[in-house]
């Protein structure tokens, strides 16, 4: 009996250990590309999200992607290439954020930035538990994006995507094609706004 109790509670053990998550939180500067080299998929609206991944996860793969807009009424959206931060050892249960080191504050520090980005993970007390400097690549420039605070499971599901998307666009008269839609809103649109589409966009071209 008692060999019967044990085998049971090592069995629930087990069991609790496999459901083991940790939340991470993706500022709108970083988008999360892969975890454990799985992708993740990408949404319409996007500029914070908090993701629920298993605790034993060994990788996850990032970029580093900013929306400039420009006095001239130009913009610009410049992309890293992929940074991969491996052999993570993260605890059940805690919470953690991705974040930039010495993040750029200008255009132009931007695009030094991007050839070789820093990211970092921190835990709940802001300490740095992981970093990884980025390796140079082209420069690369893009229309943007729209977007709201999402939260993503991503302990058991083979695909990864999130959970809903909550979209708030102006209605605009019916008989008007697609194309002057698009453009009534991206005229209408604060900065912010311009910076989740065209973030969205970029997802869509990958």
């Amino acid at each position: 009996m008692k060999i019967s109790v044990l085998a049971m509670a090592t069995t629930l053990f087990a069991a609790t250990q496999s459901f083991a998550a940790i939340k991470l939180t993706v500022p709108e500067e970083i988008k999360l590309m892969a975890v454990d080299h799985q992708d993740v998929s990408g949404s319409l609206l996007q500029s914070k999200q908090t993701y629920q991944l298993d605790a034993n996860i060994k990788s996850i793969s990032v970029r580093y992607q900013q929306y400039f807009e420009h006095l001239n009424d130009t913009h610009d959206i410049l992309k890293s290439a992929t940074v991969s931060i491996e052999q993570l050892n993260l605890i059940d249960g805690q919470s953690y954020r991705l974040g930039l080191v010495n993040a750029p504050k200008t255009f132009e520090q931007a695009q030094k930035y991007k050839e070789q980005p820093i990211v970092a993970i921190y835990d709940e007390n802001n300490r740095v538990v992981a970093q990884q400097e980025g390796v140079k690549a082209n420069s690369k420039s893009l229309l943007s994006s729209i977007g709201l605070t999402q939260n993503i499971d991503l302990t058991t599901k083979p695909v990864i995507k999130p959970l809903k998307d909550e979209v708030k666009l102006e209605k605009v008269i019916q008989h008007e094609g697609k194309e002057v839609q698009m453009i009534q809103i991206w005229q209408r649109a604060n900065t912010e706004e311009r910076q989740k589409f065209l973030n969205w966009l970029d997802t869509q071209s990958k």
